[in-house]
């Protein structure tokens, strides 16, 4: 559950917990990287460990927030997706709301498996070779977006026209083999749409 997945991040960034006496997956956080959590279930999450006894369950809230944590001024780079039972008494209202409350998505357990993995591929695709814009860009041919890429160890600014608007999604996507090396500066400036 999403106690299991705190544990599990916890462990990986800093090794040694409690739980275990050697350094597992150290640096399986790497920095500004995007972390996409991906939760399977056909029950709810029944996390606890809050409470006088600690036998409560404890805020999704506390949980995404430990979650984003990770990637301190940069929650978008933190996602929590769920595969999970949508309806009746193992309903999923749990993963649903980390899913949400991290701008992800969730969909049905019972759907068709092959379409969902496609759809998180896409999802985390896109997110991993783009940058989401803060508002909805206003895009008509007289306020083109203009985007700038400042290499490591470069000063100059070199434009790119290569990447494309996601409107559905607020994300500039750079096209493949036009991705910046990591550590690149961006710059992206457009006129924000109105609604």
């Amino acid at each position: 559950g999403l106690n299991a997945t705190q544990t599990a991040l916890y462990q990986n960034n800093h090794g040694n917990t409690f739980l275990c006496n050697y350094d597992i997956n150290r640096n399986f956080l790497r920095t500004n990287s995007l972390v996409a959590i991906i939760i399977v279930s056909d029950e709810n999450d029944h996390s606890t460990g809050c409470g006088f006894m600690g036998w409560e369950l404890c805020p999704v809230s506390g949980y995404v927030s430990n979650f984003q944590g990770y990637r301190p001024g940069h929650p978008e780079l933190m996602k929590v997706y769920s595969v999970v039972t949508q309806s009746g008494t193992d309903k999923g209202q749990r993963y649903i709301d980390a899913s949400s409350m991290s701008g992800s998505f969730t969909t049905n357990i019972l759907g068709n498996f092959g379409t969902t993995m496609l759809n998180l591929a896409e999802d985390i695709g896109i997110k991993a070779q783009g940058f989401p814009l803060t508002y909805a860009a206003y895009v008509p041919a007289r306020f083109p977006i203009s985007v700038s890429v400042q290499t490591p160890g470069s000063s100059t600014w070199t434009p790119s026209t290569h990447f494309y608007y996601d409107a559905v999604r607020k994300y500039i996507i750079f096209l493949n083999g036009y991705i910046p090396v990591p550590d690149s500066k961006i710059r992206i400036e457009y006129s924000r749409a109105l609604n």
